[in-house]
């Protein structure tokens, strides 16, 4: 079960690696097309313009087509909407990638499942968490240095446990 997982993760993350990809690669291609287009329909100092101004001069010139051409799905608005619909996907797959990769997990994500044979988490031991963490903090390490090996001891006592 967990190697499918490691699959599954593996596969959101080059996904979500192409979704990225995709949002600069193609922003930027978007964007020179954009720059080209000006320089071609109103000369350098527009299309300099366009340069500076990553995204309002898309829809700009998108709607100066619209305009020119009386059609709203013409060639550049086609391209800019389907940028536009691409990206959506993308931030959706990206998102989605980045909301499992910070997933916080919860208890009942550890509890053993004889089904399933899934590893015993002992951190969701309310007992062992609070021991743990009353012998980790600052006060507790300045205080008695043995208690990280009353730690270890705790940790490796709860592994033997959940080996049995």
């Amino acid at each position: 079960m967990k190697s499918l997982k490691k699959i599954f993760s593996m596969i959101n993350l080059s996904v979500a690696g192409l979704a990225m990809l995709f949002l600069i690669i193609g922003s930027t291609a978007l964007h020179i097309y954009t720059i080209y287009v000006g320089f071609q329909f109103a000369g350098f100092w527009p299309a300099l313009i366009t340069f500076f101004v990553v995204g309002v001069s898309e829809i700009f010139w998108g709607y100066i087509f619209w305009q020119a051409t009386g059609v709203f799905l013409n060639t550049y608005n086609i391209i800019l909407l389907g940028y536009v619909v691409l990206s959506f996907i993308s931030v959706i797959i990206v998102a989605n990638y980045f909301a499992q990769k910070n997933h916080v997990p919860e208890k009942d994500d550890f509890i053993k499942d004889e089904k399933e044979g899934e590893a015993y988490d002992p951190m969701a031991n309310k007992e062992f968490r609070r021991e743990v963490k009353k012998m980790t903090s600052p006060a507790g390490k300045r205080r008695h240095k043995k208690q990280m090996k009353e730690v270890k001891e705790l940790i490796a006592k709860v592994k033997k446990e959940k080996n049995q």
